[in-house]
């Protein structure tokens, strides 16, 4: 079709349009898609009426969905469960054929889309496709979108002069990327990522920076050029403060962007854009809440080492939230009756270890120096130099000699086969509703009877983490007292090289209303948290739940991008993530079911559990190895 200069809308505040013959057409029936999973994206809803091959473009601000069109206007259908039985199966009582036609501004990519749980048939693929090409001035422009496993898998069935598009394109052509929506005001500072440990930085700074740093500061808000997996550290704490955070690959040159350095700031993270601009300075005033501080609780009575079945995640203050919320785990039954795959040879450390290290090696008057010198604490260089040597003495100082052979003892009753042991993390301060002190601790491996990596040094190492820069703010930041703090070390096997490391949430973050998982996963042992460049990608999916939208059982799995090192295809066979699916829901009904941690959450749909998962090496097995509730 041959579009004139005339539009098809003509005022008003129209239900439809059948065509689309101009950029105003578009601008008129235009809304936000429903998953916010990209920036700068306007959608249109789209029905194709299969009997009649009537074409209706809805306007998306009288009708979020295509259901409300179907009932409301055309009145063939005022169930919505029958209309989604019907509408996205491949069964011949199918009326329509529901679609998305969107346009990604960074890339000027329109697609055709479909939800990954459509069962549509590959010839209506085809002749929708073709029907909205001709109807739409994008038409020579139109790409098939594939972006679920449904439509990759249909894409040979589906004409072959239909251009299609990888998801992966979507993806690389982005340039900005909304993480945490929130707004804030302050000075905007442009610091790139190896100046961070020698740049003294202030609660009221944005910080824009060239990659992602790995210690991130207690500041108001933070601009990267590099993407961020969205379950990254750096996200999951901008998310846990509520600052703003988003990703503009040309904001380190942006010439606007430069004239507003170390200037005051008003900053909004929306969807489609990054707003920034000078702000009044009366804002200056704008005093924040304060905090209520929160005082730990600590359990020193325990002096010996305590297995997993003594535990459940109510004994965070014995040893620690990880350790806590792993004999959690190890309670969750699957329908099948069998357990969760989590490593085995597991035991806890108590807090009471790393407490008696402190005192015996008379540590305490060191930490009292530092939590009382106001002066340090708002130098970061200076603060970081004195946790160094806090660090540098609690991991000279002689560890208890029967607590060590305690471990090593206990370590040989799983058998002498596996020396390598992981020694983690398990703070007081890590994994409890409200703060989840991701990435702040470090954890280390020891191997029994080497004379390098030995169970001493992971031990006082991980203790030391305690007290990481980047955990002292943190802590600072959310008023919780400091002289409560404890260390607890969950303790079991190590893999070596993994197949696949991942992280997944019990629950779709860019919907609030239709039932997922989201799962970031990358390939061996490179990061998913902290990516090493910005040219390496991580694998980004969400499991959708079919049978609580259309009837139809199992999942439907939608794609964001593949891993970049993969070559871009999915690093999870659908077996695998089948697996993953039966897991997630096991850990996710048990904590919602069977923990306070529910109380907090009305909706299950909407209730997260953070799990981190991998794929052990040759046989790939799966293995769930840490799971902390998602605020």
């Amino acid at each position: 079709m041959l579009f004139a200069q005339n539009c098809a809308y003509k005022g008003g505040n129209p239900d439809f349009l059948a065509t689309i013959s101009c950029k105003k057409d578009f601008t008129i029936l235009q809304g936000s898609p429903l998953a916010q999973k990209f920036g700068a994206v306007n959608s249109i809803k789209a029905i194709y009426e299969i009997a009649s091959k009537k074409l209706y473009f809805l306007n998306s601000h009288k009708y979020r969905l295509h259901y409300e069109f179907v009932s409301n206007y055309l009145k063939t259908y005022q169930d919505l469960g029958y209309f989604n039985h019907w509408e996205y199966s491949d069964k011949n009582q199918r009326k329509y054929v529901l679609c998305n036609v969107n346009h990604y501004e960074n890339s000027d990519y329109y697609t055709l889309e479909f939800f990954s749980d459509d069962k549509v048939k590959a010839e209506l693929v085809t002749e929708t496709f073709k029907a909205i090409q001709t109807a739409t001035f994008f038409g020579k422009k139109l790409k098939l979108l594939l972006n679920s496993a449904e439509m990759s898998q249909k894409s040979a069935k589906i004409a072959l002069d239909i251009p299609r598009l990888p998801i992966d394109s979507i993806y690389q052509n982005q340039v900005y990327q909304p993480l945490n929506r929130k707004t804030a005001y302050g000075y905007l500072r442009k610091v790139a990522v190896k100046d961070f440990k020698n740049t003294r930085f202030h609660a009221d700074d944005i910080v824009l920076t060239d990659g992602l740093p790995n210690d991130f500061p207690l500041v108001a808000g933070i601009i990267t050029t590099q993407f961020q997996t969205p379950l990254c550290h750096l996200n999951l704490l901008s998310a846990n403060r509520g600052t703003p955070n988003a990703a503009l690959k040309t904001a380190w040159t942006d010439p606007k962007i430069a004239a507003l350095i170390n200037e005051w700031v008003y900053v909004q993270v929306t969807d489609d854009s990054l707003i920034l601009h000078k702000a009044d300075t009366n804002t200056k005033s704008l005093k924040k809440k304060a905090r209520k501080p929160i005082v730990l609780q600590t359990d020193s009575k325990v002096k010996n080492l305590v297995e997993m079945k003594d535990l459940s995640y109510q004994k965070t203050s014995l040893v620690g939230g990880k350790a806590a919320n792993f004999a959690e785990m190890q309670k969750i039954t699957l329908e099948n009756g069998q357990k969760l795959n989590m490593p085995a040879g597991s035991f806890a450390i108590p807090v009471y270890f790393y407490l008696q290290h402190i005192e015996k090696n008379n540590l305490s008057p060191l930490i009292e120096a530092i939590l009382t010198d106001n002066a340090l604490k708002n130098d970061r260089k200076k603060l970081d130099s004195a946790l160094k040597v806090l660090r540098k003495k609690i991991k000279a100082a002689p560890i208890d000699a029967t607590l060590l052979k305690s471990i090593e003892k206990r370590i040989r009753q799983n058998g002498t086969k596996q020396k390598a042991y992981r020694f983690r993390s398990s703070t007081n301060a890590e994994d409890i509703p409200g703060f989840n002190g991701a990435g702040l601790y470090d954890s280390k491996t020891g191997i029994l009877g080497d004379k390098e990596k030995t169970i001493e040094k992971a031990i006082k190492q991980v203790w030391a983490s305690l007290w990481n820069i980047r955990a002292f703010e943190e802590r600072e930041y959310f008023a919780i007292d400091q002289r409560s703090l404890a260390m607890g070390i969950l303790v079991h096997q190590a893999f070596g090289d993994e197949e696949l490391n991942g992280v997944a949430i019990t629950k779709n973050i860019y919907r609030k209303d239709y039932p997922s998982f989201t799962i970031n996963a990358q390939k061996g042992e490179i990061s998913v948290v902290l990516p090493p460049s910005d040219t390496i990608i991580c694998e980004q999916f969400l499991i959708n739940f079919s049978e609580y939208v259309s009837g139809v059982e199992g999942i439907a799995l939608e794609y964001i991008s593949n891993s970049s090192l993969n070559a871009g295809k999915p690093l999870l066979t659908e077996a695998e993530i089948q697996t993953l699916a039966k897991y997630l829901e096991a850990i996710k009904k048990h904590y919602y079911y069977h923990t306070s941690y529910g109380l907090k959450c009305a909706d299950i749909f909407e209730f997260g559990m953070d799990v981190e998962f991998k794929l052990a090496p040759k046989t790939r097995k799966l293995y769930v190895k840490q799971a902390r509730m998602f605020d």
